[in-house]
């Protein structure tokens, strides 16, 4: 009874103009895949790769190619790696990294200085960041940029990690002059380099690279700006790996 009143109330406002029928439509879509996705419990691939090179190629394709929540994808690629990182290597020993914040969070609000962190456990004072750009190349605005977060902060080293290919030589030379300054005047070494490039570097320090793809798929499950459309695109292209 409550369906069939909603439903003629809704016909009634649609014959007597009284609401906007496109707007209606849509609404109707948004809530028809907000249902879906939370109704809809998509199983995610669990791959296992031997070379270390399909590894990257399969998670760098994800988001090259995803239909849509692209910009995270990169973010939780890296943090994947840093997940291993923090049990193999006696580098981080010492280290907690803290945890992801929504996609949106404001770094001004969150006091966080980078996409993802690494804080002494003892003392919790971050001191190894990692700001994340995809399709965007690293410039000499956004060295700078970062210039400015490390100038009041405890971090000592600062990567800067692209999906894009880096500018020309004149821009990297200014952009190493500023590193330079930066690592004798406030002590914080800044990295620039590739998503993609990072990967493959830490993938070979680490004892299980499949454990890799286990955290990267965990944190596909988790993470609630994370489409269904990415998730299912996912699954298609291990599919294609298989």
């Amino acid at each position: 009874k409550y369906i069939k009143k909603a439903f003629l109330f809704l016909v009634d406002l649609v014959e007597s103009m009284k609401i906007n029928l496109f707007d209606c439509l849509v609404y109707i879509f948004f809530l028809l895949i907000a249902w879906r996705e939370r109704d809809t419990k998509l199983v995610l691939a669990r791959p296992h790769f031997e070379k270390l090179s399909n590894i990257v190629d399969l998670v760098s394709n994800h988001w090259k190619s995803s239909p849509t929540s692209n910009s995270r994808l990169p973010v939780l690629a890296v943090y994947a790696i840093y997940q291993c990182l923090v049990i193999d290597m006696e580098r981080y020993e010492n280290l907690e990294l803290l945890y992801l914040l929504p996609h949106t969070s404001s770094d001004l609000k969150t006091n966080r200085i980078g996409d993802i962190e690494l804080a002494i456990k003892s003392i919790g004072v971050t001191v190894e960041a990692v700001e994340i750009k995809h399709d965007i190349p690293i410039t000499v605005d956004i060295v700078k940029s970062v210039t400015e977060k490390v100038k009041t902060s405890t971090v000592r080293r600062f990567y800067i990690l692209s999906t894009r290919d880096k500018q020309t030589s004149e821009v990297n030379q200014e952009i190493s002059d500023i590193v330079d300054r930066t690592v004798s005047g406030y002590g914080c070494l800044i990295i620039i380099n590739g998503v993609e490039m990072t990967l493959e570097y830490y993938l070979r320090l680490i004892s299980k690279p499949e454990e890799y793809l286990n955290n990267y798929v965990s944190l596909l499950e988790q993470d609630s700006t994370i489409s269904y459309e990415a998730k299912q695109h996912w699954n298609m292209l291990v599919e294609k790996y298989i």
